[in-house]
């Protein structure tokens, strides 16, 4: 199952894409804002893409990743997962990681905005929700720019890194 635009492929994370994905999941910048920390290994990148593997997108309460990687080479840029609620009442979160390098070239833009409307046009979808950290502007100009609107921000969401996190819920229906 792919999932294509003018630059991007989204498709499920293989094992080739191991080595790439334990590099953006090192690089503290990356990694600020995410509730992984900067020794995410090899061995984890590998077990976490094993333990997916096989997983198809829509399954109540759980998530599918996405691999986002370059049209023409297939390398891996980022990764997107989606969560399908519970009750499979259309509910669905989503979440996404671009590698530093590939950063503020429209690229996460494309991508999610892709998988919006793959989700909108495959799946009974009532609302599209995401959180993101208050001091991360790139994703919350990213996703209003795709239509999310801001709902209200949860002080102190969870203790990531040593520190109380802040976070901003966003949502498109």
């Amino acid at each position: 199952m792919n999932i294509e635009t003018e630059r991007l492929r989204l498709r499920p994370l293989v094992e080739k894409d191991a080595k790439a994905f334990t590099a953006y999941r090192r690089d503290p910048e990356v990694a600020r804002y995410q509730s992984w920390d900067t020794d995410y290994s090899l061995t984890d990148a590998i077990d976490f893409i094993r333990e997916i593997a096989g997983d198809t997108p829509g399954s109540p309460g759980k998530w599918f990743q996405f691999a986002i990687a370059d049209k023409n080479s297939d390398e891996l840029v980022g990764d997107i997962g989606v969560h399908f609620d519970d009750e499979g009442n259309g509910d669905l979160m989503i979440g996404f990681t671009l590698a530093g390098p590939q950063q503020g070239k429209g690229l996460a833009t494309e991508a999610v905005g892709a998988l919006v409307d793959y989700l909108k046009s495959t799946f009974s979808v009532r609302r599209l929700q995401a959180y993101t950290d208050v001091r991360n502007k790139k994703s919350q100009a990213l996703l209003e720019r795709l239509g999310f609107h801001q709902l209200r921000q949860i002080k102190k969401s969870g203790f990531y890194k040593s520190e109380w996190c802040d976070e901003f819920l966003y949502e498109k229906s």
